[in-house]
Protein backbone atom coordinates (compact mmCIF):
# COMPACT_ATOMS: atom_id res chain seq x y z
CA UNK A 1 0.00 0.00 0.00
CA UNK A 2 1.20 3.59 -0.77
CA UNK A 3 0.36 5.92 1.59
CA UNK A 4 0.35 9.15 0.17
CA UNK A 5 -0.47 12.89 1.34
CA UNK A 6 -2.17 15.49 -0.88
CA UNK A 7 -1.53 19.22 -0.32
CA UNK A 8 -4.26 21.58 -2.31
CA UNK A 9 -6.34 24.63 -2.00
CA UNK A 10 -8.87 23.04 -4.20
CA UNK A 11 -11.49 20.84 -2.79
CA UNK A 12 -12.50 19.21 -6.02
CA UNK A 13 -8.82 18.25 -6.35
CA UNK A 14 -9.05 16.07 -3.20
CA UNK A 15 -12.01 14.84 -4.43
CA UNK A 16 -10.80 13.57 -7.62
CA UNK A 17 -7.71 12.10 -5.98
CA UNK A 18 -9.78 10.34 -3.41
CA UNK A 19 -11.90 8.85 -5.83
CA UNK A 20 -9.10 7.37 -7.96
CA UNK A 21 -6.64 6.15 -5.28
CA UNK A 22 -9.90 4.25 -4.03
CA UNK A 23 -10.33 2.70 -7.18
CA UNK A 24 -6.95 1.71 -7.15
CA UNK A 25 -7.14 -0.69 -4.17
CA UNK A 26 -3.39 -0.08 -3.87
CA UNK A 27 -3.35 3.90 -2.68
CA UNK A 28 -4.07 5.16 1.01
CA UNK A 29 -4.72 8.73 1.04
CA UNK A 30 -3.61 9.88 4.34
CA UNK A 31 -3.47 13.21 4.85
CA UNK A 32 -5.33 15.89 2.79
CA UNK A 33 -3.76 19.63 3.77
CA UNK A 34 -5.44 22.48 2.30
CA UNK A 35 -3.27 25.13 3.53
CA UNK A 36 0.41 25.87 4.76
CA UNK A 37 -0.23 25.92 8.01
CA UNK A 38 -1.66 22.06 7.82
CA UNK A 39 0.99 20.90 6.08
CA UNK A 40 3.29 18.36 7.83
CA UNK A 41 4.93 15.04 7.08
CA UNK A 42 5.56 11.68 8.86
CA UNK A 43 7.80 8.43 8.78
CA UNK A 44 4.02 7.17 7.93
CA UNK A 45 3.75 8.67 4.79
CA UNK A 46 5.39 7.03 1.15
CA UNK A 47 4.69 10.44 -1.27
CA UNK A 48 3.27 14.18 -0.92
CA UNK A 49 1.36 15.15 -4.17
CA UNK A 50 1.93 19.01 -4.26
CA UNK A 51 -0.49 20.87 -6.02
CA UNK A 52 0.19 24.72 -6.30
CA UNK A 53 1.29 27.44 -8.54
CA UNK A 54 3.04 29.43 -5.83
CA UNK A 55 7.00 28.90 -6.66
CA UNK A 56 7.49 30.31 -3.20
CA UNK A 57 4.75 28.00 -1.65
CA UNK A 58 5.90 25.09 -3.28
CA UNK A 59 9.49 25.43 -2.12
CA UNK A 60 8.36 25.76 1.12
CA UNK A 61 6.92 22.93 1.33
CA UNK A 62 9.08 20.85 -0.51
CA UNK A 63 11.38 21.56 2.09
CA UNK A 64 9.11 20.51 4.78
CA UNK A 65 8.79 17.50 2.86
CA UNK A 66 12.16 16.05 2.92
CA UNK A 67 13.11 13.01 2.79
CA UNK A 68 9.40 12.37 1.57
CA UNK A 69 9.34 11.94 -2.11
CA UNK A 70 7.60 14.72 -3.95
CA UNK A 71 4.95 15.05 -6.94
CA UNK A 72 4.75 18.72 -7.97
CA UNK A 73 1.31 19.14 -10.01
CA UNK A 74 0.73 21.80 -12.63
CA UNK A 75 3.32 23.98 -12.03
CA UNK A 76 3.01 27.03 -13.30
CA UNK A 77 7.03 28.08 -13.24
CA UNK A 78 8.62 24.74 -14.09
CA UNK A 79 11.87 26.39 -14.36
CA UNK A 80 11.88 27.52 -11.14
CA UNK A 81 10.00 25.28 -9.48
CA UNK A 82 11.67 22.01 -10.32
CA UNK A 83 15.07 23.88 -8.98
CA UNK A 84 14.17 23.28 -5.63
CA UNK A 85 14.01 18.99 -6.61
CA UNK A 86 17.51 18.80 -8.22
CA UNK A 87 19.17 18.03 -5.36
CA UNK A 88 17.17 15.85 -4.02
CA UNK A 89 18.52 12.27 -3.35
CA UNK A 90 14.96 10.79 -3.26
CA UNK A 91 12.38 10.46 -5.74
CA UNK A 92 10.36 13.15 -7.14
CA UNK A 93 8.07 13.98 -10.24
CA UNK A 94 7.11 16.31 -12.03
CA UNK A 95 3.28 16.14 -13.90
CA UNK A 96 1.52 19.16 -15.39
CA UNK A 97 -1.64 17.70 -15.87
CA UNK A 98 -4.13 17.66 -13.28
CA UNK A 99 -5.72 14.24 -14.59
CA UNK A 100 -5.70 11.84 -11.62
CA UNK A 101 -4.89 8.88 -12.85
CA UNK A 102 -1.50 10.46 -14.50
CA UNK A 103 -1.00 11.82 -11.16
CA UNK A 104 -1.13 8.40 -9.18
CA UNK A 105 0.90 7.16 -11.52
CA UNK A 106 3.76 9.73 -11.12
CA UNK A 107 3.30 8.97 -7.53
CA UNK A 108 3.61 5.33 -7.45
CA UNK A 109 6.97 6.40 -9.12
CA UNK A 110 8.25 8.53 -7.20
CA UNK A 111 7.10 6.39 -3.73
CA UNK A 112 9.98 4.09 -4.84
CA UNK A 113 12.54 6.38 -6.02
CA UNK A 114 11.99 7.31 -9.22
CA UNK A 115 12.82 10.10 -10.66
CA UNK A 116 10.26 11.62 -13.59
CA UNK A 117 10.17 14.94 -15.03
CA UNK A 118 9.01 16.12 -18.82
CA UNK A 119 11.50 16.91 -21.69
CA UNK A 120 10.09 20.55 -21.80
CA UNK A 121 11.37 20.89 -17.86
CA UNK A 122 14.72 22.77 -19.68
CA UNK A 123 17.20 24.52 -17.01
CA UNK A 124 18.12 28.19 -17.43
CA UNK A 125 21.53 29.26 -17.07
CA UNK A 126 21.59 29.81 -13.39
CA UNK A 127 19.85 26.60 -12.03
CA UNK A 128 21.45 22.98 -12.72
CA UNK A 129 19.52 20.80 -15.09
CA UNK A 130 17.29 18.24 -13.09
CA UNK A 131 18.35 14.66 -13.46
CA UNK A 132 14.60 14.42 -15.65
CA UNK A 133 13.57 10.60 -16.12
CA UNK A 134 13.44 9.69 -19.83
CA UNK A 135 13.68 6.23 -20.69
CA UNK A 136 16.65 4.40 -22.90
CA UNK A 137 15.06 3.19 -26.23
CA UNK A 138 17.50 0.19 -25.95
CA UNK A 139 15.33 -0.58 -22.23
CA UNK A 140 12.23 -0.72 -23.77
CA UNK A 141 10.23 -3.99 -23.40
CA UNK A 142 6.82 -3.69 -25.65
CA UNK A 143 7.90 -6.45 -27.64
CA UNK A 144 8.07 -8.59 -24.82
CA UNK A 145 4.00 -8.12 -24.64
CA UNK A 146 1.32 -8.91 -26.14
CA UNK A 147 -1.02 -6.34 -27.21
CA UNK A 148 -3.73 -7.44 -24.82
CA UNK A 149 -1.07 -7.38 -22.06
CA UNK A 150 -0.35 -4.19 -23.02
CA UNK A 151 -3.86 -2.73 -23.14
CA UNK A 152 -4.41 -4.47 -19.64
CA UNK A 153 -1.06 -2.19 -18.05
CA UNK A 154 -2.72 0.58 -19.53
CA UNK A 155 -5.33 0.25 -17.10
CA UNK A 156 -3.40 -0.69 -14.47
CA UNK A 157 -1.33 1.76 -14.67
CA UNK A 158 -4.65 3.98 -14.36
CA UNK A 159 -5.46 2.21 -11.29
CA UNK A 160 -8.65 0.11 -12.30
CA UNK A 161 -9.63 -2.40 -10.82
CA UNK A 162 -9.66 -6.10 -12.19
CA UNK A 163 -13.28 -6.16 -12.80
CA UNK A 164 -13.17 -2.99 -14.22
CA UNK A 165 -10.10 -3.58 -16.41
CA UNK A 166 -12.49 -7.01 -17.51
CA UNK A 167 -15.28 -4.16 -18.42
CA UNK A 168 -13.20 -2.31 -20.32
CA UNK A 169 -11.92 -4.52 -22.44
CA UNK A 170 -14.75 -7.21 -22.45
CA UNK A 171 -13.08 -9.79 -21.13
CA UNK A 172 -13.40 -12.01 -17.71
CA UNK A 173 -11.92 -10.85 -14.25
CA UNK A 174 -10.10 -14.32 -14.20
CA UNK A 175 -8.75 -13.37 -18.12
CA UNK A 176 -7.31 -10.36 -17.01
CA UNK A 177 -6.01 -12.05 -13.79
CA UNK A 178 -4.43 -14.34 -16.48
CA UNK A 179 -2.85 -11.52 -18.67
CA UNK A 180 -1.65 -9.78 -15.45
CA UNK A 181 0.26 -12.94 -14.64
CA UNK A 182 1.56 -12.97 -18.10
CA UNK A 183 2.94 -9.47 -17.78
CA UNK A 184 4.41 -9.85 -13.95
CA UNK A 185 6.61 -12.24 -15.40
CA UNK A 186 7.67 -10.37 -17.86
CA UNK A 187 8.49 -7.65 -16.62
CA UNK A 188 9.98 -9.56 -13.60
CA UNK A 189 7.57 -7.75 -10.68
CA UNK A 190 5.20 -9.55 -8.23
CA UNK A 191 2.43 -6.16 -7.55
CA UNK A 192 0.35 -3.84 -9.20
CA UNK A 193 2.90 -0.61 -8.23
CA UNK A 194 5.76 -2.67 -9.00
CA UNK A 195 4.25 -3.26 -12.64
CA UNK A 196 3.49 0.38 -12.91
CA UNK A 197 6.67 1.53 -11.73
CA UNK A 198 8.51 -0.50 -14.23
CA UNK A 199 6.51 0.12 -17.13
CA UNK A 200 7.25 3.86 -16.87
CA UNK A 201 10.71 3.09 -16.46
CA UNK A 202 11.31 1.10 -19.40
CA UNK A 203 9.04 3.81 -21.44
CA UNK A 204 6.14 1.54 -21.88
CA UNK A 205 4.39 3.63 -20.21
CA UNK A 206 4.21 7.26 -19.80
CA UNK A 207 3.38 9.75 -17.13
Amino acid sequence: MTRIAVYSRSDAFHREIAIAARTAGDLSIELRIRSEREFRTSGNLDVVIIHESSVDTINLLVEKCRPVPVVLVDLDEPSAGWGYLADRLDGWARVTSDDPARILIAARAAAVGLIVGERTDVASDSVASPPVFAPDSSDRAESELTSRELEVLELLARGKTNASIGAALGVSPNTVKYHLSGLFAKLEVGTRSEATWQAVRRGIISI
